[in-house]
């Protein structure tokens, strides 16, 4: 694949974003799998953070001891495997430490602060294709951020089929509550390159190809 002269410069950012359970980690997958380049989901930097922070033995319910942990926080992907500050956190970040804790530390503003911070350090040098829930927030400068919709529940269904650790009902909730947000993050941000792409209907393969085309014309 040739890379634009903005992605050699690292501006190369592919951004997919959607509600929980909507199938958008598929889609990242498939995409950056095209394009010859990495994918990873911005939860990885969060259930990392809390997975060290456990194995710190900090108390993930103490706002001030996460913030003060923060200060130290660093992320990296390296061969699929998650680094955070050093300590290797692949295999639990779908534990039940991190389960039980990580929206409680993802609430914490010094560690979001701190997750933009270690996100843009590791994404600076390459272009790559990002996965989460509210891209607008943390990659506001993103060559294009892609909306993934679907107005239907068949993405919910098979999610919780595939061991998702929240059921339909928990994902549609959750998937209310995303989509709340995403409201007030764009209203307190200007010019974004956001394109919604609406994949109800569509299979798999057909999810990949329409991002793929919105992708290209986006120069990459």
């Amino acid at each position: 694949m040739k890379l634009t002269e903005a992605q050699l410069r690292g501006e190369g950012v592919l951004g997919i974003q959607g509600d929980s359970g909507i199938g958008k980690t598929t889609i990242g997958r498939d995409v950056a799998a095209a394009l010859g380049l990495s994918m990873y989901e911005t939860s990885s930097a969060f259930r990392g953070f809390t997975v060290w922070a456990l194995a710190q033995g900090v108390d993930c319910g103490d706002p001030e001891a996460l913030a003060e942990l923060a200060k130290a926080f660093s992320f990296a992907a390296v061969d699929g495997r998650i680094m955070v500050s050093g300590l290797d956190v692949t295999d639990d970040l779908r534990g039940p430490g991190a389960e039980q804790w990580v929206h409680s530390v993802a609430h914490v503003p010094a560690v979001r602060a701190a997750f933009v911070r270690a996100m843009h350090e590791w994404i600076a040098p390459r272009p790559v294709v990002i996965v989460g829930r509210h891209l607008r927030e943390v990659f506001p400068e993103a060559q294009v951020i892609i909306e993934v919709e679907r107005h239907d529940n068949a993405t919910y269904e098979a999610a919780a089929g595939e061991g998702t650790h929240a059921g339909a009902d928990t994902l549609a909730a959750r998937s209310a509550k995303d989509r709340e947000t995403g409201r007030r993050i764009l209203a307190n941000l200007e010019g974004l390159q956001v394109v919604p792409l609406d994949t109800t209907g569509m299979d798999k393969g057909q999810q990949a190809r329409a991002v793929l085309e919105i992708a290209r014309a986006h120069g990459f």
